[in-house]
């Protein structure tokens, strides 16, 4: 009788544990997706800071006193306009919320930045997906992504040619690859 009694003790704590364990993987996995939520917020955000703040250092024809320099961040740098770039590298770049590189450039005559990053795989479909669904409203020209370095640019909007019609989805451009490359080509005035 005692020992039936003590298999029930044992097999309740051993539910218990089960059930503790569950518990506590739920909450581990929901903490780690509100966080990756968060950083996906701060890094938009971050892009959505950066092309604001061109397009108030491209008034005053700013960047028509600089023939010749494409690289936007060390102007910005230069000019004491933002703060945190590195432009003692070429081109000059920015960390970017996943601790990986930023990089923005002039796009002439149409005075476009072009915004280069890398970023994870499925960071890059998410930034695709997330500026895909108001290019216009941004004034964002062109999205386009790539799995590695050493291959062109594969286009998944284009506001000229017609919006995302015919381009290829961003699973296909961000690929599998770590990290995947990101382009963002938005108006400057």
């Amino acid at each position: 009788m005692q020992q039936t009694a003590t298999k029930r003790n044992g097999l309740a704590a051993v539910f218990a544990l089960l059930i503790a364990v569950i518990v506590g993987g739920g909450v581990w996995l929901a903490v780690a997706a509100a966080y990756e939520n968060i950083r996906f917020s701060r890094g938009s955000e971050q892009i959505l800071t950066l092309v604001s703040i061109l397009r108030d250092f491209a008034k005053g024809d700013r960047l028509a006193s600089t023939p010749g320099q494409d690289d936007l961040l060390f102007l910005l740098a230069r000019s004491q306009f933002m703060q945190g770039i590195d432009a003692t590298s070429s081109p000059a770049k920015l960390a970017n919320v996943w601790q990986k590189p930023l990089t923005a450039r002039l796009v002439q005559p149409a005075l476009q930045a072009r915004l280069e990053m890398s970023v994870p795989p499925h960071i890059c479909r998410r930034l695709v997906d997330f500026f895909n669904k108001d290019a216009e409203g941004l004034n964002l020209y062109r999205i386009e992504a790539r799995d590695d370095p050493q291959i062109m640019w594969g286009m998944v909007y284009d506001r000229e040619k017609g919006a995302s019609r015919g381009m290829i989805t961003p699973l296909i451009a961000c690929g599998e690859g770590d990290p995947s490359f990101v382009a963002l080509t938005f108006a400057l005035r």
